[in-house]
């Protein structure tokens, strides 16, 4: 038996190889380190001592070793001081070949952990960890931990030096303990590296200078075209800074299409991404799936395939340095497929590598200055991939020009433990490909394409543009100014002094906190102001709004609409056809317009208008001093509830008028009082009034 012990901070300490596969064995390990050991014959096992206090809960993991060489189905037993078994595990999911215990510790003291094999009888390498778990509110920072191995480069300046080693050059391989010897690179795999240090330089601020001597670089890269590398289930391995064999690079190279042709090492490729992926270790990042250096491991990451972590962090489309490169959890875009290898991958640092990077070695705040259009993908092919959008200034826009439904999200990434903490996905329907926006990054518009779209707006003013399709979009902060344009559409302006327009179609706009602006324009739409002062217009439908909280006004378009002014000092006009006017609470004023209008006064001292033709203003109890400016008797109707009427009939309400000054009032007591502007004559007046 060997084995070897990482503490969090990434040093190693020796241990006991021939320790007793009991209680009484030398190993020992906390909570928080990574324990590296072998199975040296059949039958053998390792037993692995830790303390642990009541009250913490720890997950224990078995997994074999990465990069071949490790046991293929782990076995993990936990005991108790005494030697007791309390539990064990086989996989922890199915299909997964990691063992896993989550155990609540009711006792403090020492327990053991056996790694084992399921038949007893493997030989092999594993890896055993041991982390807290916990339900406490996370550090905001917490995923810097995850990837940052906890050293960079030490260059002077801002260039770091590159040099491609040329055939022959050999370096010893501290992985295997063997020589490794380079092969020559192509013309065409160094013009890859090339764009991968562009792309690297215009988010961080370090330059890539290639030079001949390897004895001078900061960084070494070795082709292995003979198997070395990938002989030990390896797409290449680059040894951080501050390490043994610091800076030194090997690729597998004999797992590429070398000339080009087949476009796996293009942007968006599987094996560019191996390019990016080893050059962010060569930088200092880590996996978030391992504890190399000073990093930790991604909450819930059991194992480095198909364990995505807390809110499936750990994916490609989220940082570079997953295993599980591209996107294989979501709701957005397509799946990445590993049949594929020519597009779908990442083009570069995702969000929360920017991150860890640019906390290393600053940002390069020159990047895309202008107002940039970031064009979402189309269609799957070469040259389709995923990125995080580095972006410094200028009016920005995420557009998509195609007829599939898609996603544009202008949030940037949040870089905490919750849903967005990586980014949030821009892409269409069926695609491999699209972006996320880089922590600190502001993106100001959105434009959807023929499909039904989801926009989702950010913190500042934002444009947003539905175009076709049954769209959905949300302004949420800023004063934002939202079309829906063709389709039947829902709109959210959330807070902010938003300009809502539904465009054709049906639509439901709800302007949200704030002093909104909402217009439903043509066919039958539904408008809410929500909280503020609000403007609401209907347009060429039969629409209905509300005013909602806040002093409203509201117009009505040129069909029969349905205005609720809700609660505040309202202004309702109803123009044209036949209309039905509520002022709701507060003191408002109704104007209807033409034709044949309902109007409601609501709570507070309202003045009513009802225009040309027979309109209907309907009274209950608590209505207060109400004004009707134009009522004309044998034409328009009083509709009195039986509440308000308190056993009165028609006539006896019209008799008990009282002729003033300023017309006739009707006095209900209470307060509730209704006065006809401008009428010196109750004759006719009790035809007029309906109680309901």
């Amino acid at each position: 038996m060997s084995a070897t012990a990482f503490s969090p901070i990434g040093l190693v300490i020796n241990n006991d190889d021939v320790a007793p596969d009991s209680a009484d064995t030398t190993n020992v390990m906390e909570v928080g380190d990574i324990f590296n050991g072998t199975l040296d014959y059949a039958g053998d096992t390792d037993w692995v001592a830790i303390d642990l206090q009541e009250g913490d809960t720890i997950l224990f993991t078995l997994a074999p070793t990465l990069g071949g060489g490790g046991i293929e189905d782990p076995w993990l037993t936990l005991y108790d001081a005494a030697g007791v078994e309390l539990m064990y595990n086989d996989d922890a999911s199915t299909g997964s070949m990691t063992s896993a215990i989550e155990f609540d510790v009711e006792i403090t003291g020492t327990y053991y952990l056996e790694a084992d094999s399921f038949d007893g009888n493997e030989i092999g390498g594993y890896v055993l960890s041991a982390t807290y778990v916990t339900d406490a509110t996370p550090d905001p920072f917490e995923l810097f931990k995850v990837l940052d191995w906890g050293t960079q480069v030490d260059f002077s300046g801002s260039t770091i030096d590159v040099a491609f080693a040329r055939a022959g050059y050999s370096v010893y391989n501290y992985e295997d303990l063997t020589s490794l010897t380079a092969e020559d690179w192509t013309i065409y795999e160094k013009q890859q590296f090339q764009l991968a240090f562009d792309y690297i330089e215009s988010i961080i601020n370090i330059e890539f200078n290639v030079i001949t001597k390897p004895r001078l670089a900061d960084l070494i890269l070795i082709a292995d075209a003979d198997g070395e590398v990938s002989g030990q289930g390896a797409l290449g391995y680059f040894s951080p800074p501050g390490y043994e064999n610091e800076g030194v690079g090997a690729f597998a190279v004999d797992s590429w299409d070398r000339s080009g042709a087949d476009g796996d090492l293009e942007w968006g490729g599987y094996n560019y991404v191996t390019i990016v992926h080893e050059l962010l270790h060569g930088l200092g990042l880590a996996h978030p799936h391992d504890d190399g250096g000073a990093s930790t491991i991604l909450p819930e990451v059991i194992d480095p395939f198909d364990s995505f972590g807390v809110y499936d962090l750990n994916q490609g489309v989220y940082t570079t340095m997953s295993y599980n490169t591209g996107l294989h959890i979501t709701d957005v875009g397509a799946l990445s497929d590993s049949d594929v290898q020519t597009y779908g991958y990442e083009v570069g640092p995702m969000a929360l590598d920017i991150a860890v990077l640019q906390a290393k070695y600053g940002a390069n705040t020159d990047t895309a200055r202008g107002n940039d259009t970031y064009y979402l993908p189309e269609v799957n092919m070469a040259g389709t991939y995923w990125q995080s959008i580095w972006d410094n200034a200028g009016q920005d826009t995420i557009r998509y020009d195609g007829t599939d439904d898609a996603v544009i999200d202008l949030r940037a990434a949040t870089l905490n433990e919750e849903h967005g903490g990586g980014g949030f996905l821009s892409a269409a329907d069926y695609i491999s490909g699209g972006f996320t926006i880089a922590n600190g990054v502001v993106i100001e518009h959105a434009i959807g394409g023929d499909g039904c779209d989801i926009l989702q707006g950010n913190q500042v003013a934002n444009t947003l543009t539905g175009n076709l399709g049954d769209d959905s979009i949300y302004g949420a902060g800023g004063d934002d100014n939202v079309w829906g344009n063709a389709g039947n559409d829902l709109i959210f302006g959330d807070a902010g002094a938003d300009t809502l327009r539904g465009g054709r179609g049906n639509d439901e706009l709800s302007g949200g906190a704030g002093d909104d602006s909402l217009a439903g324009q043509r066919h039958g739409d539904t408008l809410f102001g929500g909280d503020g002062n609000d403007t609401v217009k209907g347009g060429g439908g039969n629409d209905e709004m509300h005013g909602d909280l806040g002093n409203d006004f509201l117009r009505g378009g040129t069909r029969s609409d349905t205005m609720y002014g809700g609660a505040g000092d309202d202004t309702l006009i109803g123009n044209r056809h036949d209309d039905l006017l509520d002022g709701g609470a507060g003191n408002d004023s109704l104007n209807a317009g033409g034709d044949n209008d309902t109007l409601i006064g609501g709570a507070g001292d309202d003045w009513m208008r009802g225009g040309s033709e027979a309109d209907v203003f309907v009274f209950d109890t608590g209505h207060d001093a109400d004004v009707i400016d134009d009522f004309e008797i044998g034409i328009d109707t009083l509709e009195i509830s039986t509440a308000l009427a308190g056993g009165m009939t028609a006539a006896a309400i019209a008799s008990g008028a009282t002729i003033t000054g300023a017309g006739l009032v009707l006095d209900f007591g209470g307060g509730d009082t209704i006065l006809l502007s401008g009428l010196t004559s109750t004759t006719g007046l009790s035809a007029d009034i309906d109680i309901v």
